[in-house]
Formats: structure tokens, C-alpha cells, sequence
């Protein structure tokens, strides 16, 4: 009886614990997408990211593939990078990013899908990092951007998404051809 009840408690413990690991936080998962990236996996890259993403990341492979551009993977690298604060709400989470000795972060979105967080490194997202890194940056310099910044936030991103799957294909298409 003793044995059962130990063992019991020990089973709790075990379950307790892998639920609360710390490969469920978001930044954890960050760290692991960046290493992915690094490594230029992109299959881990997409399973630590949203659904969504696979067409970017599917790009970068492509492109890196190709030789279109090379991907300087030490930008990846965790060593160089430094993790701001992690701000959860609900089913969305926001990991500051920043390359070291600098204090400009980057946040970079996750999603939870399945219970688990997600690294949202799709179209829409990526641009949205880009718009408001140009408007603060523009502010900066003492530019004055808002007018062309509105105009492209206005852009309908489904069309863009759309125009981002076609060329996908397309390369896709080419790809298949050369391998032929």
C-alpha cells in the first residue's frame, strides 16, 4: 500500500513538472526557432512556428537553396542575441528580441496552436515588425514617413499573402523543373 502511494505521488510529480517544463515558455521556444534558423532546419523552424509562417520560412529555404541569397546564419546565433521581457495575454505572447549591447527590441509575436506557443514569423507579421521599425526610425531622424507608411498599411494583406503563395508556387514550379 505504501509503495502504491509512493509511486502515485511520484506520478503526480512527474506529470506536474512536465507540464510546467520549461520548453513550454515562449522565449524558450524563440531560442529554439532562432537555433533552427541557424542551423538553417527549416522543418524544426516550422514546427516551432505558426501555421501561417510556412510560406515565409518555405521562401528562405527556396531562396537559400537556390543561392538566391545567402543567409548569414550568425545572425541566428543566440549568443549574439539578448531576450527582453515576455508579455503573455491569454492565447498571444510578445518575446523581446535585440541583437547584444543594443536596446532596441524587436518583438516578435507567438501564437498559441494546440496548446503550444508559436513563433509568428508569417507575412504579416514580419511586416508589421518592418512598418513600425521604419515609423521609429523615421520619427528618429526627424522624417516624416506617416503618409507612405499609411498607404502601405492600408495594403489589403490578404492580397498580399495571396500574391506571396503565387510566387511561391511559381518557385516552386521552377524547382521541380531543375530537378527534372
Amino acid at each position: 500500500m505504501k509503495t502504491s502511494i509512493a509511486t502515485l505521488l511520484m506520478a503526480v510529480f512527474f506529470i506536474i513538472n512536465g507540464c510546467n517544463s520549461d520548453t513550454k515558455k515562449p522565449e524558450v521556444v524563440v531560442e529554439s526557432f532562432f537555433d533552427a534558423l541557424k542551423n538553417q532546419d527549416f522543418e524544426t523552424a516550422k514546427e516551432l512556428s505558426t501555421k501561417e509562417s510556412e510560406s515565409v520560412l518555405d521562401m528562405i529555404n527556396l531562396a537559400t537553396n537556390f543561392q538566391i541569397q545567402k543567409i548569414d546564419s550568425s545572425m541566428f546565433d543566440k549568443s549574439r542575441l539578448q531576450f527582453g521581457t515576455t508579455k503573455i495575454e491569454g492565447d498571444s505572447a510578445i518575446v523581446e528580441v535585440s541583437i547584444k549591447n543594443s536596446s532596441d527590441f524587436i518583438p516578435l509575436k507567438l501564437k498559441k496552436e494546440n496548446g503550444e506557443w508559436k513563433v509568428a514569423f508569417d507575412a504579416e507579421t514580419l511586416m508589421k515588425i518592418g512598418l513600425d521599425k521604419i515609423k521609429t526610425e523615421g520619427r528618429k531622424n526627424g522624417q516624416q514617413l506617416d503618409k507612405q507608411l499609411e498607404s502601405i498599411q492600408n495594403m489589403p494583406l490578404d492580397s498580399l499573402k495571396d500574391e506571396m503563395q503565387n510566387s511561391l508556387q511559381k518557385l516552386d514550379s521552377v524547382q521541380k523543373t531543375l530537378n527534372n
